[in-house]
């Protein structure tokens, strides 16, 4: 059977009649919040074999509801995930949908993703272009895919292109069928298979982009070699860092020189 959550009494009443006008006649959802189901006891009767879930991005979670987890969180990201895996039966598979943020941010975020990883197969994230999920939300989007079965070897990362559904101008845009092809079949420059021995190193994120370790490495060896041996701290050993924002050269540009203005933001305290 179905069962499900919603709080928004609008988006609930639309899920019920889409899934009863797709055959499923008494739908098992709740108008109510997931998170507040009880953790404490929860049985194989309580778990489900596949999970679809689009979490809101970076709400506020109550003590109350953290305390519930083995990894407290004030920002829901991590929260949710840690729901969604304590509710996937053995076996099961689940496709989450997240900000880039809890792909990338330390602290919690960082050790849930860990957790993840080392309990679960994490077979893939896809990482949908900016504007995706547009009128709805301006935050990249990203699927996380993957199964109850063990342990993750490794990690297959897709920086996908627009969906030609999207309405944008990309001479690249593909269908959600060419997308779903080319992540399975591995054959695009924009997929890279990582393994979980190169995810600890790069402190678990889960993104395609290039973390700098080696570049980083170069430099500090470099400076090491001119002033000898400087007490040299990675920011995050000395600081909480957290998902800054991101702008387009074209939004930041007004009539200045390009080369003086902040393209991105990083939180620091």
């Amino acid at each position: 059977s179905v069962f499900g959550f919603e709080t928004d009494p609008q988006a609930y009443a639309i899920a019920v009649a889409r899934i009863i006008l797709n055959g499923i006649e008494q739908p098992a959802l709740t108008l109510g919040n997931a998170l507040e189901w009880p953790m404490n006891d929860v049985g194989f009767d309580e778990k489900f074999d596949c999970i679809l879930m689009a979490p809101p991005f970076n709400n506020s979670v109550s003590d109350s509801v953290q305390s519930q987890y083995p990894v407290p969180a004030k920002n829901g990201n991590a929260i949710f995930l840690q729901h969604i895996m304590a509710r996937l039966r053995p076996g099961g598979r689940a496709v989450v949908l997240a900000p880039e943020s809890f792909l990338v941010s330390s602290g919690p975020d960082s050790e849930v993703r860990e957790k993840l990883l080392r309990n679960f197969t994490v077979e893939g994230v896809i990482s949908l272009p900016e504007g995706t999920l547009s009128p709805y939300t301006r935050i990249r989007a990203n699927i996380l895919y993957f199964k109850h079965t063990g342990p993750t070897k490794a990690v297959r990362l897709y920086d996908a292109p627009h969906l030609e559904s999207s309405g944008l101008d990309d001479m690249d845009a593909r269908s959600p069928q060419e997308l779903s092809y080319h992540f399975k079949s591995g054959k695009d420059e924009r997929i890279r298979d990582i393994s979980l021995k190169a995810l600890r190193k790069r402190k678990w994120i889960l993104t395609t982009a290039d973390n700098g370790d080696e570049d980083m490495s170069t430099f500090i060896e470099t400076i090491r070699g001119l002033v000898g041996s400087p007490d040299i701290k990675s920011l995050e050993d000395v600081a909480d860092l957290a998902g800054g924002i991101g702008y387009n050269r074209k939004t930041a540009v007004d009539k200045k020189d390009p080369a003086q203005v902040q393209l991105s933001l990083l939180r620091v305290s």
